[in-house]
Protein backbone atom coordinates (compact mmCIF):
# COMPACT_ATOMS: atom_id res chain seq x y z
CA UNK A 1 0.00 0.00 0.00
CA UNK A 2 1.21 3.28 -0.58
CA UNK A 3 1.38 6.66 1.45
CA UNK A 4 -1.67 8.49 1.48
CA UNK A 5 -2.42 12.26 3.75
CA UNK A 6 -4.91 10.50 5.59
CA UNK A 7 -4.89 7.10 7.22
CA UNK A 8 -7.34 4.81 5.39
CA UNK A 9 -9.35 4.00 8.50
CA UNK A 10 -10.23 7.62 7.92
CA UNK A 11 -12.03 7.68 4.75
CA UNK A 12 -13.86 4.65 5.79
CA UNK A 13 -15.00 5.84 8.19
CA UNK A 14 -16.19 9.53 6.11
CA UNK A 15 -17.39 7.13 3.68
CA UNK A 16 -19.68 5.15 6.03
CA UNK A 17 -20.88 8.12 8.06
CA UNK A 18 -21.81 10.16 5.33
CA UNK A 19 -23.98 7.43 3.60
CA UNK A 20 -27.51 8.29 4.24
CA UNK A 21 -28.81 4.94 6.15
CA UNK A 22 -25.83 4.92 8.04
CA UNK A 23 -24.75 1.59 6.81
CA UNK A 24 -22.98 -0.16 3.82
CA UNK A 25 -22.12 -3.36 2.84
CA UNK A 26 -18.26 -4.42 2.67
CA UNK A 27 -18.24 -4.95 -0.60
CA UNK A 28 -19.56 -1.34 -1.63
CA UNK A 29 -17.31 0.16 1.19
CA UNK A 30 -14.28 -1.77 -0.62
CA UNK A 31 -15.97 -0.69 -4.50
CA UNK A 32 -15.69 3.09 -2.73
CA UNK A 33 -12.58 2.89 -1.21
CA UNK A 34 -10.69 1.58 -4.08
CA UNK A 35 -11.84 4.64 -6.07
CA UNK A 36 -9.98 6.74 -3.67
CA UNK A 37 -6.99 4.38 -2.94
CA UNK A 38 -6.87 1.63 -6.01
CA UNK A 39 -4.35 -0.72 -4.54
CA UNK A 40 -5.97 -1.53 -1.05
CA UNK A 41 -6.51 -4.78 -0.57
CA UNK A 42 -9.40 -6.95 1.11
CA UNK A 43 -7.22 -6.78 4.05
CA UNK A 44 -5.88 -3.72 4.47
CA UNK A 45 -9.81 -2.71 4.22
CA UNK A 46 -10.30 -5.30 7.56
CA UNK A 47 -7.44 -3.66 9.56
CA UNK A 48 -9.29 -0.34 9.09
CA UNK A 49 -12.57 -1.80 10.09
CA UNK A 50 -11.17 -3.37 13.44
CA UNK A 51 -9.22 -0.20 13.90
CA UNK A 52 -12.46 1.66 14.12
CA UNK A 53 -14.11 -0.85 15.82
CA UNK A 54 -11.78 -0.89 18.53
CA UNK A 55 -12.52 2.54 19.34
CA UNK A 56 -15.98 2.03 19.01
CA UNK A 57 -16.61 3.92 16.04
CA UNK A 58 -18.33 1.47 13.76
CA UNK A 59 -19.96 -2.30 14.07
CA UNK A 60 -19.15 -4.51 11.73
CA UNK A 61 -22.14 -7.43 11.61
CA UNK A 62 -22.57 -10.81 9.57
CA UNK A 63 -25.73 -11.03 7.82
CA UNK A 64 -24.59 -13.92 5.39
CA UNK A 65 -22.15 -16.69 4.85
CA UNK A 66 -19.84 -13.95 3.31
CA UNK A 67 -21.48 -10.67 3.74
CA UNK A 68 -21.35 -7.99 6.51
CA UNK A 69 -22.97 -5.03 7.03
CA UNK A 70 -20.76 -1.68 8.21
CA UNK A 71 -22.76 0.31 10.55
CA UNK A 72 -21.81 3.54 12.56
CA UNK A 73 -22.30 4.09 16.55
CA UNK A 74 -21.34 7.20 17.10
Amino acid sequence: MSWYSEPLYYVVYNIVSTSKTKMIKEEDLLNMVRYIFPEVSINDLIKALMILEIRGLIAVSQIKDKERVIRVLR
